[in-house]
């Protein structure tokens, strides 16, 4: 078997397969902006992968049933983008 030197202990047994407890303390953590910040940059790369590769197609520009779908599924993305943005906590 292959050994893996630079790998942890836990990174070498997922390579083999074996299935590994998650550790007690995620999610743990208090809440904070962090995590929001996280998810809203996130969601800004889902939508720029969503308009340079899906809105801004051939596909989409032939068929209006594509586009329609197209046009749906860019709203609630971009909904879900600005509603992850609203959630920021004050800080003092």
């Amino acid at each position: 078997m292959t050994e893996y030197k630079t790998l942890s202990e836990e990174a070498q047994a997922a390579m083999r397969g074996e299935v590994i407890q998650p550790a007690e303390e995620i999610g743990s953590d208090p809440y904070n902006n962090g995590y929001t910040h996280e998810a809203l940059h996130a969601a800004h790369i889902a939508c720029n992968l969503w308009d340079s590769h899906v809105v801004e197609t051939r596909c989409a520009e032939e068929f209006p049933d594509v586009r329609e779908a197209i046009e749906k599924a860019s709203d609630a993305i971009y909904y879900v983008y600005q509603l992850i943005g609203q959630k920021f906590k004050d800080v003092d």
